[in-house]
């Protein structure tokens, strides 16, 4: 539960930055290829927050470690409204960028350590079901604010206390057994550790598009269809009701006749289409394609786990540093082809990152042959 709520928290904090994106970039007069570093150095410092996450593990638990991000991603939101330069909120970022590395490791960890692995795949789909709910809830409670009237400041103070409350709750949680929140860790070397990274990739190229989707599709709606904040809220409502309800889907029923691998391949192919179809025909379809996206994290997170067993810590903690490396990039490149030829255009970026890890999940088998001799019964 504390995993839940701590992923609640930063799924919260995380979308709601979308559609007060526009607002900020009007009250600091800054250009879109400077307003993209308001996401991008969040994962430029989130990076090194995963990559220390095992050494936090090792030396204070997961739980601490869970706690600590929790405080950071508060106390970065918080210093967001304060800014008054693009220095000032770049800073703040960066704050909730350590507690944002720390954290994603940490909640995945706790499902990872604390579940038996019969019910480990429908644990990860429940944690990002949280996620999903937290996004529907960003929106929602933005056009609540833009409904009242308050800004964007007054909007993130409020959100800020989230993961204050979260926290409050997590002091109260009992350790787990010493094994447990402090392994030994047994780090990956050759052939093995260059399967993680590969599978690194594969995950991070699916969270650029999400994150292409949830971060820019406000602003897409805007200078495209011409509507005002809180209607085209709507569209990103709709993408994470869609998010929310195949994550629910496959939390409830297992779907055990398919691999994790089975629902990976099948969800790219078909949110690589809807999302490139969106674009072209009609932008309901980009809501809809959340519906797609849905399983690929949870799946991907028991692949690895799967995969690599007791290696799966670092597998984990090495696809979110990897993952924010890719962010950092999807981010600048997006901003920089929006100064250049449009959001329009821009967001074409997301169904090439998607067809991307589709490529490498597709030729995974023949590049690793000797490990998938080894998981033929996954």
């Amino acid at each position: 539960m504390a995993a839940y709520l701590a992923l609640l928290s930063f799924g919260l904090l995380d979308n709601i930055r979308g559609p007060f994106f526009p607002d900020l970039i009007s009250d600091l007069s800054l250009r879109d290829d400077q307003a993209s570093w308001f996401f991008a150095i969040a994962s430029v410092v989130a990076f090194f927050g995963s990559y220390l996450a095992p050494r936090i593990q090792q030396t204070i638990g997961a739980i601490q470690g869970l706690r600590v991000g929790l405080l950071l991603i508060s106390a970065g939101f918080y210093l967001m409204t304060l800014a008054e330069s693009l220095f000032q909120l770049l800073l703040a970022c960066a704050v909730f960028g350590m507690g944002m590395g720390v954290l994603q490791v940490f909640e995945h960890i706790c499902i990872q350590e604390g579940s038996p692995p019969q019910l480990r795949r429908r644990l990860f789909n429940g944690l990002h079901s949280f996620y999903a709910a937290a996004a529907i809830l960003a929106p929602l409670s933005a056009t609540w604010i833009f409904d009242y009237g308050k800004s964007w400041r007054w909007g993130f103070k409020i959100v800020a206390l989230v993961p204050l409350v979260t926290l409050v709750y997590a002091l109260f949680v009992k350790k787990i057994d010493e094994k447990l929140e402090k392994p030994n860790i047994v780090k990956a070397k050759g052939q093995e550790l260059k399967h993680m990274l590969y599978l690194s990739v594969a995950l991070s190229l699916y969270v650029t598009a999400e994150l292409s989707m949830s971060t820019r599709l406000v602003l897409y709606i805007q200078r495209t269809l011409g509507l005002e904040s809180a209607d085209s809220t709507m569209y990103l409502t709709g993408f994470f009701a869609c998010l929310l309800l195949g994550r629910l889907l496959i939390t409830f029923f297992d779907f055990a006749r398919f691999s994790s691998r089975q629902v990976i391949v099948a969800s790219l192919i078909a949110s690589t289409t809807t999302y490139f179809l969106g674009l072209k025909l009609n932008p309901w379809l980009l809501s809809v394609s959340g519906f797609f996206m849905a399983p690929m994290f949870g799946m991907s997170m028991d692949y690895i786990a799967h995969t690599f067993h007791e290696k799966s810590s670092q597998a984990i903690s090495l696809s979110f540093t990897v993952g924010s490396v890719l962010i950092v990039s999807m981010h600048y490149m997006v901003g920089l082809f929006t100064q250049w030829y449009g959001i329009e255009n821009a967001l074409y970026l997301g169904p090439v990152f998607l067809a991307l890890g589709l490529f490498l999940f597709i030729l995974e088998p023949r590049i690793f042959r000797e490990k998938f001799e080894q998981l033929t019964d996954h």
